[in-house]
């Protein structure tokens, strides 16, 4: 049985909404808009816990992206990495 995670299915749910708002925008908006969200987000903890914070969401980040940049192939290189993990 699969292991429930409410807040992890929310924030998928999130993310999927907010997909066609970036789609198709360039990077620098998209950029630009996420640098937004974040720094509101880091703003709503404390000042002792943010690095703490925001160098989590940095991890978390980068897991994702290259869960994300293997799924889509996007780059050769990705491409090359999935290759390689499919077969």
């Amino acid at each position: 049985m699969a292991e429930q995670n409410p807040e992890g299915d929310e924030a998928l749910r999130i993310s999927e909404a907010c997909r066609p708002l970036f789609a198709g925008k360039p990077p620098v908006v998209q950029g630009a808009a996420l640098a937004d969200l974040v720094s509101t987000w880091l703003a709503g903890h404390h000042p002792s816990v943010r690095a703490e914070a925001f160098a989590m969401w940095l991890q978390c980040t980068s897991e994702l992206t290259a869960v994300e940049a293997q799924r889509t192939g996007r780059w050769p290189e990705d491409r090359l990495t999935k290759e390689k993990l499919n077969g």
